[in-house]
């Protein structure tokens, strides 16, 4: 919880981002039929850029070290979920979560 908003309202988004690492998506990648976890995905990384430039950014404008490493982190991000339509890549997922984190 944010620093300051002890007994007040927080507002959450859930972000869910889809990847499989398992035999199944093996047999995915082989048929090339991973489209439906492509778009979870797309959708939510721009769910989770909105909630970036709306909330963090305007509540950090102090700290231009962090912003810029969530920055850097969102980069790869990208790049990571470019990976993930052709081959398994879990570090999505955890690079996904730390950033939700942060």
């Amino acid at each position: 919880i944010p620093i300051g908003t002890v007994g007040k309202e927080v507002k959450l988004l859930p972000l869910f981002f889809s990847h499989g690492i398992n035999e199944q998506q093996t047999i995915a990648y082989k048929m090339m039929e991973t489209s439906l976890q492509d778009k979870i995905c797309e959708e939510f990384l721009g769910r989770l850029r909105e909630y970036i430039n709306q909330y963090y950014l305007p509540h950090n404008p102090g700290n231009p070290q962090v912003i810029e490493a969530l920055e850097e982190k969102m980069k790869k991000l990208h790049s990571l979920f470019k990976v993930t339509k052709r081959n398994k890549c879990p570090e999505f997922i955890v690079l996904a979560e730390q950033i939700g984190r942060d």
